[in-house]
């Protein structure tokens, strides 16, 4: 059965034939919002309580339902006793008190439905209204609908796909609401984001150290999350970021305080988030994230989303999944800033909520983020654009502390990227955040590149097969790792902004694993790079990889001056296997030896005058196969001199190659690994290192798709 906001459907539903009293309006009660004390814990004890939920969730909607009673002011205790008289009358089988909302005049009920006119013909009951409930908002994979999930639903985030990550990566969303650029200012660290969900699993990727919490269910574990979705939830607020491994979260230092609402069913109903809320505020916290919701409003639930916000916190809440205007709550109160969905094209995602409720939008398509023991799992839906925008609050809060929630609710409202309909629309609300621009709100400021910088701008659009098969970077001259992407969204239209020292060369190189680029078999992407605003590189149908070298003249200079290379610098082909390995004639390559010692390359340990000796020591991962490398000669526009292996390398072996390489000129030595998780660490601990004439020049191990070593000979 499905709740309605009328208490005239118990009525419906009672077995009775007495006319039906007057029902008070429960609006027109207690308008005196701030007045209302907080709720405490009911002094049940946990035992009954969790008979109590069972039987709540195990009850028949055709004969139960949940209810609040409004109590006379002061006359609670009064009140309390008439209905435990009705339960001691009914032998406790038809009317459970759920829990007591201390320092309030209300109680939860599980009631019979014909039992409803009892309770309200007491002399010290004001009112009953319905007890909403509310549910994790979650892809059904079995009807193929996005909705809110009844606990009596089978559970569907279990059946997700789960990824294998290898490297640390950045899902879309944290560059799509542009993050990263504000983490120099700030990570988050010392704001604390209240997690009102199923729970949280122990994962590698959240930093024990951050986290405190409390369970409401019966199981009085919050770290323990079966469904998955507290997990994935919480993932997208704060994963780690820097450990080599796994995602990275929008705001990755944030402290997260669990307050555990589901069980492995996953409903509750809006009495109980009243209780949540209070848990919340026992952290200290700044922000409350809810990936929730359910039809039907309640005074008492709009009332303690006020007091949480007169006392400093920022209540956010999914949209909702329904696909229509429906009002879904908390999301639709004026205290909450409801979210809805984009995907990577920034496009509104088709299941999303529309009504004018909605105040701005975050990515919820296809959102990579953690769920079981060191498991990542995509998943979509309002649910996962909310955890966004708590993400980004947390860094506005980061940077500037001592704004309030009303201030940083401004910011990221009225600094939203417009989308569809000018101004604040159904769709989108304000627009899709954007972290930059909201921080130069609080601050009164224009972030903008030093004098002494250029803005590189990236533009990627991916095709369908961009996440399992793209990857790009952009390095200076002098190694440094200015930015660098994989697993790029499918017909993802992605922007990555970074400032970059004038004075200086770069390189930025763009891959494809399966080698048809991005264009044109399967999708019409493209990849452009500016500077300044003017184009230093672009591609689409590039076959394997192209690499374009660029430099920036320094102060005082003419504008960007490209370096003489071709586009790509190896020849496209329609849709080669692999990256070329095919040896150049006019110098030797490196030869694979197994086992230790230098193996047969350029001459061994004696070059010939005039050159140098490269060694490259290698051991394999569980997949040797996935590991090749190339050598640059950078002086000569990139010009491939060294590449392999001829013959794939095995799994957990040792390798040392070497070769004879002229002197005087500068080289790039890249190691890359096709499936885009290094060699090191999830799957074997493969590692390497590259000599020049017996000087290591570089070394590593977990380097996502590729690691390049610049060094001069």
């Amino acid at each position: 059965m499905k709740f309605t906001t009328s208490l005239n459907l118990l009525l419906a539903l009672a077995a009775t034939a007495a006319p039906s009293p007057t029902w008070a309006h429960a609006d027109n009660h207690n308008n005196n919002e701030q007045q209302q004390q907080q709720p405490q814990l009911s002094t049940f004890t946990r035992e009954r309580r969790a008979k109590q939920q069972q039987r709540n969730l195990q009850a028949d909607d055709s004969e139960k339902v949940r209810i609040i009673v409004d109590c006379h002011d002061g006359k609670e205790a009064e009140c309390l006793r008439e209905i435990r008289e009705v339960i001691d009358a009914e032998g406790d089988e038809n009317v459970h008190i759920v829990h007591m909302l201390e320092g309030t005049d209300h109680f939860a009920l599980l009631i019979r439905a014909d039992e409803a006119e009892k309770i309200m013909a007491m002399e010290d009951v004001l009112d009953i209204v319905e007890d909403p409930p509310r549910y994790p908002m979650v892809f059904n994979r079995e009807s193929g609908q996005y909705e809110q999930r009844d606990p009596k639903k089978p559970k569907n985030l279990r059946k997700t796909r789960q990824l294998q990550t290898g490297g640390e990566y950045f899902p879309y969303g944290v560059d799509l609401v542009r993050a990263p650029e504000v983490w120099p200012r700030s990570k988050g660290q010392g704001v604390k984001v209240c997690v009102m969900d199923s729970g949280l699993n122990s994962h590698r990727d959240i930093d024990d150290s951050r986290v405190a919490g409390t369970d409401l269910t019966a199981e009085n574990n919050f770290r323990s999350d079966g469904d998955g979705h507290g997990t994935h939830v919480a993932g997208t607020i704060g994963a780690a970021e820097g450990n080599g491994r796994d995602i990275v979260g929008v705001a990755p230092l944030v402290d997260l305080k669990i307050v555990r609402v589901f069980n492995d069913n996953g409903g509750f109903f809006s009495s109980d988030i009243r209780i949540a809320i209070n848990a919340c505020k026992s952290f200290g916290v700044d922000i409350i994230n809810m990936s929730l919701g359910g039809d039907g409003s309640s005074n008492l639930e709009r009332n303690a989303f006020n007091e949480a916000r007169s006392e400093g916190i920022l209540s956010i809440a999914a949209a909702g999944n329904s696909g229509d205007v429906r009002e879904s709550y908390p999301a639709s109160y004026a205290s909450v800033l409801s979210v809805g969905a984009v995907d990577a094209a920034s496009n509104s995602a088709s299941f999303t909520t529309r009504n004018n409720n909605v105040g701005v939008s975050a990515p919820g398509v296809q959102v990579d983020s953690l769920a079981g023991t060191n498991q990542i799992v995509s998943l979509q839906g309002t649910s996962m654009a909310c955890p966004h925008v708590a993400g980004v609050a947390a860094l506005l809060m980061g940077v500037v502390p001592q704004a309030s929630n009303d201030q940083v609710r401004e910011a990221l409202e009225q600094t939203a990227v417009d989308r569809g309909s000018p101004g604040k629309d159904n769709r989108f609300g304000y627009g899709i955040v954007d972290t930059v621009k909201a921080v130069d709100f609080l601050t009164n400021t224009q972030t903008s590149c030093g004098s002494d910088e250029a803005e590189v701008v990236i533009s990627v659009k991916g095709d369908q097969y961009s996440k399992d098969e793209n990857s790009f970077s952009l390095t200076s001259d002098s190694d440094q790792d200015i930015i660098s992407r994989t697993k790029l969204p499918n017909f993802g239209d992605m922007t990555y902004r970074r400032c970059i020292a004038k004075g200086q060369c770069y390189t930025f190189t763009m891959s494809d694993t399966y080698g048809d680029g991005v264009c044109c078999g399967y999708g019409n992407g493209s990849v452009d790079v500016t500077v300044d605003g003017a184009s230093v590189a672009s591609g689409a149908a590039f076959g394997s990889e192209f690499t374009e070298n660029f430099c920036v003249q320094g102060s005082g200079g003419g504008g960007n001056e490209p370096a003489p290379t071709s586009n790509p610098t190896s020849s496209p082909t329609s849709s080669p296997t692999s990256e070329p390995t095919a040896s150049p004639t006019s110098a030797p390559t490196l030869a694979p030896t197994e086992g230790s010692g230098n193996g047969g390359g350029g001459g061994g340990g004696d070059c010939p005058s005039g050159e140098g000796l490269l060694e490259f020591d290698l051991t394999t991962d569980d997949y040797g196969a996935e590991t090749g490398y190339i050598l640059f000669d950078r002086s000569n526009s990139n010009n491939v001199v060294a590449s392999g292996p001829d013959t794939p390398f095995q799994d957990n072996t040792s390798y040392s190659l070497s070769g004879c390489f002229p002197v005087n000129t500068s080289y790039r030595f890249r190691v890359t690994d096709s499936y885009g998780d290094g060699i090191c660490c999830s799957y074997g601990n493969g590692s390497f290192e590259v000599r020049w004439d017996g000087v290591m020049v570089g070394s590593g191990g977990s380097f996502g798709s590729r690691k390049n070593i610049n060094f001069s000979a």
